[in-house]
């Protein structure tokens, strides 16, 4: 017998909705993000669904954050609607894996391409982004079976911001480095390049 729900005033049957599935987020209007709202609401026009019809979800949340990129850096004002879109498409990611943190799986899946966001939003690009892709990094540090060499890699471009410009996020740093250090030690003891150790004592020397 098919499953049946309505989600969103929407009927979802058979392979639309499992019961027991968590729920993801499907972008259907990233731009119709409301900032009024508060700042775990993501963007209006996305609608939750199943695990199994959205577990894709991440990859048009991506695209969605491209797009609103590209829009706010061909846009010179101060209240672009597409960095705030851009602020939305990341909490809807993080909504996401954090919904999909029990399918341990699909997160070798969800790597590459939530990667290109960390590696380029981690440096001075995503200052206006900071705080939602550190939250990222902190749950693919935390929720992943195993930390990949790529999510290694951006150890040394949260360290080079810390030394530049995000002194101001400090404390919420502190979190994906206690993951790579708690879920993968002999990596961080034993890797001399980068030396993972000599670039936490400088930090803390700094700081």
């Amino acid at each position: 017998m098919a499953h049946e729900a309505l989600v969103d005033g929407e009927r979802l049957t058979g392979h639309d909705w499992v019961p027991s599935d968590p729920i993801v987020l499907l972008p259907t209007d990233a731009q119709r993000w409301d900032p009024a709202e508060n700042e775990r609401t993501v963007p209006v026009g996305f609608r939750p669904v199943g695990s199994v019809a959205g577990c894709r979800a991440y990859e048009a949340a991506a695209a969605a954050f491209w797009k609103c990129i590209n829009t706010a850096e061909a846009d010179d004002e101060a209240d672009d609607p597409g960095a705030l879109a851009a602020v939305g498409c990341l909490r809807a990611i993080s909504t996401i894996i954090e919904s999909v943190s029990r399918l341990p799986h699909l997160f070798e899946q969800i790597e590459p391409t939530l990667f290109l966001i960390m590696r380029r939003m981690l440096t001075p690009d995503g200052q206006d982004v900071y705080e939602e892709v550190l939250e990222i990094v902190s749950y693919m540090t935390f929720y992943s079976p195993k930390i990949s060499m790529n999510m290694w890699s951006l150890w040394p471009l949260m360290m080079e911001a810390l030394a530049d410009w995000t002194i101001d996020y400090f404390p919420k740093i502190l979190v994906p480095l206690d993951n790579y250090i708690s879920r993968s030690t002999e990596h961080f003891l034993t890797c001399q390049e980068p030396d993972y150790q000599q670039s936490l004592w400088n930090m803390y020397e700094e700081h």
